[in-house]
């Protein structure tokens, strides 16, 4: 549904200084542009049963679930950042010491256009592909993105997983700014130690330990734990 300008209230240009917000600003780009009413070769729905093109995040959907149906799988590659560089912080009291720092993040980004026709495949990537080109200045300076690039459409080849499946893939980069403050009253970490010694009394290892098994749903046994239950250490020697 075409959008009237009556409707429109514009929101100030933001920073996305989250990876998963970046992954879902394109995942959200792209819908956007192979929704209804938009001049494309393919329909995206919000219905999974109904669209003409998957659009999501992570691995592919199951050639079965997608019946035969193209897709568009985004995902975030390795990220690396620059030095941080801390600010002049002359001005603050001697005894609330605040750093305010910041750093560049260069992140990749992968769009894998699945489809079970060569030619189909090669079509969709190209349409992704200068879609992202088309708008970069408009993205980059909406929403706080230093620098976009290179881009790189990397022509059909065959799913490893499915001799009958295509797969583009359109690769590229992109560089934004993150910043921060420190503060070394009340800080965080003081907090954390704090919280953690309560809860771990004298036996920090040990509640880590628990905390991490807990955490992935498998408690390790009275054998691998060296204790008599979660709440009852005993002393044993490392072996």
């Amino acid at each position: 549904m075409a959008i009237r300008d009556t409707d429109y209230k514009p929101v100030p240009n933001v920073a996305l200084r989250s990876p998963l917000a970046i992954g879902g600003f394109f995942i959200h780009f792209l819908q956007q542009r192979f929704r209804e009413g938009v001049d494309a070769p393919y329909i995206w729905r919000p219905d999974f049963l109904d669209t003409e093109l998957f659009i999501t995040s992570g691995g592919s959907i199951e050639n079965e679930l997608r019946n035969n149906r193209p897709a568009l799988y985004v995902n975030i590659g390795s990220m690396r950042s620059s030095s941080i560089v801390v600010g002049d912080k002359s001005h603050e009291p001697l005894n609330i010491v605040r750093e305010s720092s910041y750093t560049r993040i260069d992140m990749n980004m992968t769009i894998n256009c699945e489809t079970p026709n060569v030619g189909e495949s090669h079509n969709l990537g190209w349409m992704v592909y200068y879609s992202i080109i088309a708008a970069q200045d408009v993205i980059r300076s909406k929403y706080h993105i230093a620098n976009m690039g290179p881009f790189e459409l990397i022509p059909p080849r065959p799913s490893k997983k499915d001799r009958n499946l295509w797969i583009a893939t359109i690769n590229f980069g992109l560089n934004y700014e993150i910043t921060w403050r420190t503060e070394a009253v009340q800080t965080f970490i003081k907090e954390f130690i704090m919280n953690l010694e309560l809860n771990a009394g004298q036996n920090i290892p040990q509640y880590l330990t628990q905390v991490y098994a807990e955490a992935r749903g498998n408690l390790p046994t009275t054998e691998e734990t060296g204790t008599d239950g979660p709440d009852q250490p005993i002393d044993r020697v490392s072996r």
